[in-house]
């Protein structure tokens, strides 16, 4: 029988123990019981107790026997690696090339997978133990709790000069990408200019830029520039122009954005458009007066229509000038002012 079963022979020689135990003092109590049956019921306790001591035996064998083989099992491994790193140092190695015989440590994932593995072991051992465990089952949870706690203290020494090793790599790393970055910046000195500009997104934030000796002739403040961005291009606005080259300044300006000759084109076009709005407003009130003319001479007194006529129009003209003139006439200039309204919209 392995461990297992013997350690549930035993939980089922206890359980009829304690029962056994229970019909004794029942038998005891009892005064019309007679001597006979309460010496039965002691054998029986004995014989109970008897099966318990030898099962306790044969779990206590059976220990011993696993721990014998797994110190075989060590020793033997340790013998075959003793043998590999002796086959090794014998090697003859190439001209030039200097090896030293050395024994890797415990790798992070083999120390996770240890204490991954001796934490099952300690639950289960726990389990099997339940909540008096006996000497031989203590002997072993302690064994497996300090193995697991070495391997704690392994682990976390392990990580330790790992992040030590990394902070090292990454300041010797930083340092020489420093360097490199002072040798970039003297050989490149004097080839750029900067500017503080701001971007519409973030106003009140000053940025410096480094520009080209051209386009800082070119630019003024206020003017709009295009600069690179995260993984994008910007646009914005500059603020200042700096003397000195600014130490903040790591990004380009790429371009100018010059907008002049934009701006004089829509200057022209909204000339034109509120050249056109005047004249269709004038040619409106013409119209709207003239067809009112002949019924305020018919029903308004000379004052009034002459108040009428004299009252000043867009573009300082008056309704004197449509004295002689028909309704027929005015309609048509009308229509021919709206064809030069849309002729100037499809420009």
């Amino acid at each position: 029988m392995n461990i297992g079963q013997l350690k549930a022979r035993r939980k089922a020689l206890d359980t009829e123990l304690a029962v056994r135990q229970a019909t004794l003092r029942q038998l005891k109590a009892d005064t019309c019981v007679n001597t006979e049956e309460i010496n039965r019921a002691t054998v029986n306790v004995n014989i109970c107790f008897k099966q318990i001591k030898a099962v306790e035996k044969s779990i206590k064998k059976r220990m011993d026997e696993l721990r014998t083989a797994e110190r075989l099992k060590k020793r033997k491994a340790d013998k075959l690696k003793r043998k590999e790193e002796q086959e090794l140092q014998e090697m003859p190695m190439p001209m030039g090339y200097n090896m030293a015989p050395h024994k890797p440590a415990d790798s992070a994932d083999v120390l996770r997978a240890t204490i991954k593995r001796l934490a099952k072991k300690l639950k289960k051992l726990e389990d099997e133990a339940g909540k008096y465990p006996t000497p031989l089952e203590k002997s072993e949870l302690q064994k497996t709790r300090r193995e697991l706690l070495k391997a704690h203290g392994d682990y976390r020494s392990l990580s330790k000069q790992h992040k030590q090793e990394s902070n090292m790599n990454n300041r010797y790393a930083s340092t020489a990408k420093s360097r490199e970055d002072e040798i970039f910046e003297t050989i490149v000195a004097g080839t750029f200019l900067t500017v503080s500009v701001e971007f519409e997104s973030t106003p009140g934030n000053l940025y410096d830029f480094r520009v080209r000796p051209d386009t800082y002739e070119a630019i003024q403040e206020g003017s709009m520039v295009v600069v690179e961005a995260n993984q994008s291009h910007s646009v914005a606005t500059v603020i200042e122009k700096h003397e000195d080259v600014s130490p903040k300044a790591t990004a380009w300006v790429i371009q100018h954005v010059d907008t002049t000759a934009h701006d004089e084109r829509s200057e022209q076009w909204n000339k034109l458009r509120k050249g056109v709005k005047d004249v269709e407003t004038a040619k409106r009130q013409e119209v709207l007066m003239g067809g009112y003319l002949g019924d305020m001479e018919k029903y308004a007194s000379p004052d009034l229509l002459e108040a009428v006529k004299n009252m000043p129009r867009v573009g300082g003209a008056n309704m004197k000038v449509l004295e002689g003139t028909s309704e027929n006439e005015i309609a048509q200039d009308s229509v021919v002012s709206d064809t030069a309204a849309d002729d100037s919209d499809r420009i």
